[in-house]
């Protein structure tokens, strides 16, 4: 993981970000997660940066598309990567979900940091529900909208990777929203619960 915090700062849109996130520690490449949040660095000013915190997940590589926006389209699954890293380090400290990327549909398995805070899942809709409750016209909850920032690590010799995400803000969540329709349709992005990622 690179040490330049600049790097970091470039990938900060400025936009407000919403306090559903927690502090905590900052994983190492090639360690577990542990409590998965890391504070970045301050802005130029805007407001965007400063005191602001982003959370920590594990990605197949070939499944992270980094500066992508994404929902998490799953409850936390009853399912762990036959991986040697991942059965060494403390596996208590992870969920398994699966998101949905905006744009494409692609889905691809999500190891978030079980200190990671996100909204709450709701069944019926099939997705991660806005954190401020927003709601279509129909009155079909709204997604919560994630940003995958650039910034990865390698995980040991796997073939996963820590990457970083924080949610978007209102004003860039409404907008990215206006351009998909699945979450307003029957069924919202819901993948079946105990069905096993591939």
């Amino acid at each position: 993981m690179t040490e330049d915090n600049d790097l970091l700062e470039s990938f900060m849109d400025g936009s407000t970000r919403r306090s559903v996130l927690k502090t905590g520690t900052l994983a190492t490449a090639g360690l577990a997660l542990g409590t998965g949040t890391a504070t970045a660095q301050e802005d130029d000013g805007d407001g965007g940066g400063l005191g602001e915190e982003y959370d920590k997940a594990l990605m197949f590589a070939d499944q992270f598309n980094p500066n992508s926006k994404f929902v998490i389209s799953s409850p936390v699954l009853q399912w762990n990567p036959n991986v040697q890293e991942v059965r060494e380090a403390a596996w208590s400290e992870y969920n398994t979900r699966m998101i949905r990327y905006l744009n494409t549909g692609q889905r691809a398995t999500f190891f978030q940091a079980e200190a990671a805070e996100v909204p709450e899942f709701d069944q019926e809709a099939g997705y991660v529900v806005d954190a401020e409750g927003d709601t279509s016209e129909q009155g079909t909850p709204q997604p919560e909208v994630f940003d995958m920032h650039q910034e990865w690590a390698p995980f040991g010799a796997s073939r996963l990777v820590t990457v970083n995400f924080t949610p978007v803000g209102e004003d860039e969540e409404d907008a990215l929203l206006e351009q998909e329709d699945w979450w307003t349709q029957d069924g919202g992005g819901q993948t079946p619960t105990g069905q096993t990622p591939q």
